[in-house]
């Protein structure tokens, strides 16, 4: 038996333990800010009076990927969702010939896709949790066509410049799951203080998860791509266009074949 503890609220015990024990202090990340707003991370980790700055990235994002948003996809609560999705993720692969990272937010959806790719037998497969992640990744970037699946993990601070990898599909936002305790506990203290947990909780934190997830595809100025988003929520509902104001200016493209010619290069047009 494991028994854990963490805190709710980090922020007074960095406030005590770490900045105020500075002169000074940088912070920097890609995925820091919400829109364009600093105020969740700040408030996260109890800077009060800090300064924020938003760099412009060296990535010219509109030449070098699209994001793909495809049209009349199901909820992801619906029994067709994954069906639909997996038909979007074979049709991409193909277009890129495999090298791609397909991102779940579930080890059970992963499972399922690693079956159903699995039967299909037309790349070869590469699954969290079926050998180190520093292993699985050195055999992704050296075998051509490859495809790997993962979760939570693969969505962070994974580097594979270049060619290898020319697709990201993520299949759902990343939501945390409201009833790990952890998560219940600091959606209840924000209840207790009159506040909107999915607001100024939720939402953020799934913003920068895929934030992060989305930025596997450019790791260098040659990187080009497709990024795809599987879930319709995005768009139909109001708080997707607060995931769609914090991504970089990705073209977005709401037709397959669209994404297909752009990959393919202006000679397809």
């Amino acid at each position: 038996m494991i028994l854990s503890a963490a805190p709710i609220d980090v922020g007074p015990l960095l406030q005590e333990s770490l900045f105020d024990r500075l002169h000074a202090c940088v912070l920097t990340s890609a995925t820091l800010s919400v829109g364009t707003s600093f105020d969740f991370f700040s408030k996260r980790l109890g800077l009060t009076d800090a300064s924020g700055l938003i760099v412009e990235s060296p990535f010219d994002h509109a030449r070098q990927a699209v994001l793909y948003l495809p049209k009349r996809m199901p909820e992801p609560r619906e029994p067709t969702f994954f069906a639909r999705a997996m038909d979007e993720i074979e049709a991409l692969l193909d277009v890129t010939e495999g090298r791609a990272f397909l991102l779940f937010t579930s080890h059970a959806a992963l499972s399922r896709a690693r079956e159903h790719l699995f039967r299909l037998d037309r790349f070869p497969l590469f699954v969290q949790g079926e050998g180190s992640k520093a292993a699985l990744l050195q055999e992704f970037k050296t075998t051509p066509r490859a495809v790997l699946l993962g979760t939570n993990s693969f969505w962070h601070g994974v580097d594979v410049p270049g060619e290898a990898l020319s697709l990201v599909v993520i299949d759902k936002l990343p939501f945390d799951v409201p009833s790990d305790p952890l998560i219940a506990a600091r959606i209840e203290r924000i209840r207790e203080n009159e506040g909107n947990p999915f607001a100024e909780y939720q939402t953020p934190m799934a913003v920068l998860d895929l934030k992060q997830g989305l930025g596997r595809l450019l790791r260098s100025r040659g990187d080009r791509g497709i990024l795809a988003v599987l879930d319709p929520r995005l768009t139909t509902k109001g708080y997707g266009k607060t995931f769609l104001a914090s991504l970089p200016p990705y073209p977005i493209v709401r037709d397959r074949e669209a994404a297909a010619a752009f990959f393919r290069g202006p000679e397809s047009t």
